[in-house]
């Protein structure tokens, strides 16, 4: 058993980094909606802001760093593409029926 002083720092402790933890995931989602649909300005400053938090939380040891590493990794390759080609409109297609023989 912990001492009670060792388990009040870990109760502290694991307030803060659920806040953190918290605020880097609101980030990261803000970012993905501003990539899926929206000005490439807006989505580039959210995907700079997400980035920024989460270097915050691996620094403040909320989450681990290959965790951050790859959430950045797909928000920059969601962002290059992005860069590359905006997204297109979709047409729906007829649909068409299978004959039978």
């Amino acid at each position: 058993m912990p001492s009670e002083k060792t388990a009040r720092r870990a109760t502290k402790r694991y307030s803060y980094n659920l806040i953190t933890e918290s605020s880097a995931k609101t980030y990261v989602r803000t970012a993905q909606q501003a990539l899926s649909g929206g000005s490439q300005e807006e989505a580039q400053r959210t995907v700079r802001q997400a980035m920024s938090i989460l270097d915050r939380a691996v620094k403040r040891g909320a989450i681990h760093a290959n965790t951050a590493a790859r959430r950045k990794s797909r928000l920059n390759k969601s962002l290059n593409t992005l860069a590359v080609a905006p997204p297109a409109k979709r047409r729906s297609r007829a649909k068409t029926t299978r004959k039978t023989a």
